[in-house]
């Protein structure tokens, strides 16, 4: 880093498999004191706790600095885990604490993947401190509608409307339920374009959630979509 607390370059630590990657121009930041951190930033190291909110953890280490808690300003950093032991797809919590491991916080849920044939988990955030992942008790939930799931529509143009937790890694879509659009990341909106002539139609999606640009859960709603709104016949008395 810089004297003033920035990365001039991308910055790649690795340790004990864990990874994390930081883009250029990321700015370091103390977090007690908002000031610029002047310190080292070490590798990830891991630590030796056993549970977190009475789950037992898979992975447990710190990031940046075992002294104190570090904020990022201008970027994101991304830190790819070993999962040892799970299963591909299943449904991880991350947790962060900032005092040494006397309280946690639910930083993200996150997917297992497959990384090169093994069990890992990754994922984005704007700080440095000690991290623990265990096994979420929660289950994924996921919500698919074409425009706020209204029943019909006059434009073959419309807004598909997405929600998943946790967010899935990517995403793609269908007017036939066989001919799809191209992977791409989760987004919470996709604009769509309805195929054919006006009937009732239905929109097709697949979720990804370990990454291998598999479909592994998919979703679909109907809408009908007509050109000429219905109006009242319009009677007239002589």
């Amino acid at each position: 880093e810089d004297t003033n607390g920035g990365i001039p370059s991308e910055l790649s630590l690795t340790n004990d498999g864990i990874n994390i990657n930081l883009p250029t121009d990321t700015q370091l930041i103390e977090t007690d004191t908002t000031s610029n951190y002047s310190g080292i930033i070490s590798v990830p190291i891991t630590k030796p706790i056993d549970s977190v909110n009475n789950e037992t953890t898979i992975a447990a280490f710190n990031v940046g600095s075992l002294s104190e808690a570090i904020s990022l300003q201008g970027g994101v950093a991304t830190i790819l885990i070993p999962a040892t032991g799970q299963s591909i797809g299943s449904l991880l919590d991350v947790y962060y604490s900032e005092d040494n491991g006397a309280t946690w916080f639910l930083e993200t849920k996150v997917f297992v993947i497959d990384n090169n044939g093994e069990p890992y988990v990754s994922f984005i955030t704007n700080h440095f401190a000690d991290f623990a992942v265990t096994p979420s008790a929660d289950s994924f939930t996921a919500s698919f509608a074409i425009n706020n799931g209204d029943a019909s529509t006059l434009d073959e143009n419309v807004t598909l409307d997405i929600s998943t937790v946790p967010p899935v890694l990517q995403m793609r879509f269908s007017n036939d339920g066989a001919n799809r659009s191209s992977w791409e990341p989760y987004a919470t909106t996709k604009s769509w374009t309805l195929s054919g002539a006006q009937d009732t139609k239905i929109v097709y999606t697949q979720f990804d959630l370990d990454n291998d640009s598999i479909g592994d859960i998919s979703m679909s709603d109907t809408i009908f979509y007509h050109t000429v709104d219905k109006v009242a016949p319009l009677i007239i008395l002589i």
